[in-house]
């Protein structure tokens, strides 16, 4: 030990704590904890081992979804309201113009429709992200469980382990032999009286009925958890399968409807500037604006607006 360069370092110099970071000692405990618990996760559940491996999975990809669609949703946002300068910049250019200033002015009004419009579309396709976000949060909680229902398991075996030495021990002692140990060790040194080998029969006799017990009551408890959990992920499965459909039929209607919206506004942009009596080469009346186009404007604004 005296010999160790870290014990070295540490007497001796001042950043001997970067020595030992460059180690990397701390990968390497946590790989030794792993490897420690792989024997725990091997004899879990096959149910609930399948169940945990689905949440992580499941809660990493919904994560990344929801992250997608909130980039998607900024941009769209951007640029839709990019459309607000159109809208400006032809209500600008119309005042210049003469056969295509009633053009221009619809043009920018349905521009401007289009800046408008997508709040609330954006609105309710966040109703749908915070659907998905419950689901996210539904997987942690089912890697909760699966991380209890291991638990007990490893408890179950730890006390069964425990159980199996102790009858061991009992069973050695009973035929005259004895394990290595620091007290049996002891006790061929100085010799064991009769009270203090009956005491520890005793004591070890009540060790075991103790684990009996424990154990009986950990079956229990694990059986019951075990059963009320699958039941719960039966439930969940029906469940999520109804309501995730659910979620991507509405949210593929939802693009539709955007989509829909936003051709009908583009085709109506189109037929501003079209030769006839709506369009550009529609020469104004006295008071600015056609009748004619007056009311087919209107009536256009109306179906947009539904």
């Amino acid at each position: 030990m005296s010999r160790d360069p870290m014990l070295i370092a540490f007497l001796r110099d001042d950043d001997f704590a970067e020595q030992i970071r460059e180690t990397n000692y701390e990968k390497k405990a946590d790989s030794w904890l792993k490897s420690l618990t792989m024997p725990f996760l091997h004899h879990s559940n096959q149910e609930f081992r399948e169940m945990r491996q689905y949440a992580d999975r499941a809660h990493t990809i919904l994560s990344n979804l929801v992250k997608a669609r909130s980039q998607l949703a900024e941009r769209t946002l951007a640029l839709f309201k990019a459309h607000a300068h159109y809208g400006r910049e032809y209500c600008q250019w119309c005042g210049i113009e003469k056969e295509l200033g009633e053009g221009l002015q619809k043009a920018g009004h349905y521009m401007d429709m289009l800046a408008v419009g997508i709040d609330a579309i954006l609105e309710e396709e966040e109703q749908y992200a915070d659907e998905l976000k419950e689901y996210i949060f539904y997987m942690a909680t089912i890697k909760r469980v699966c991380q209890r229902q291991q638990w007990l398991e490893h408890e179950l075996e730890r006390r069964t382990s425990s159980l199996a030495g102790k009858r061991k021990e009992k069973s050695m002692r009973d035929e005259g032999k004895s394990s290595f140990s620091l007290s049996s060790f002891k006790t061929r040194l100085f010799g064991e009286s009769e009270q203090e080998r009956a005491a520890k029969d005793a004591q070890l006799s009540a060790d075991i009925a103790s684990l009996e017990d424990a154990i009986a009551i950990q079956k229990e408890e694990l059986n019951s958890f075990s059963q009320q959990a699958t039941d719960e992920f039966d439930r969940f499965r029906q469940q999520k399968q109804h309501d995730l459909a659910d979620l991507l039929i509405n949210y593929s209607i939802l693009q539709l409807k955007l989509a829909k919206k936003s051709c009908l506004l583009w085709t109506n942009i189109r037929d501003c500037f079209e030769p006839g009596p709506t369009g550009a080469s529609h020469l104004l009346g006295a008071n600015g604006q056609s009748q004619g186009g007056a009311d087919q404007s209107a009536g256009k604004s109306e179906e947009l607006s539904s």
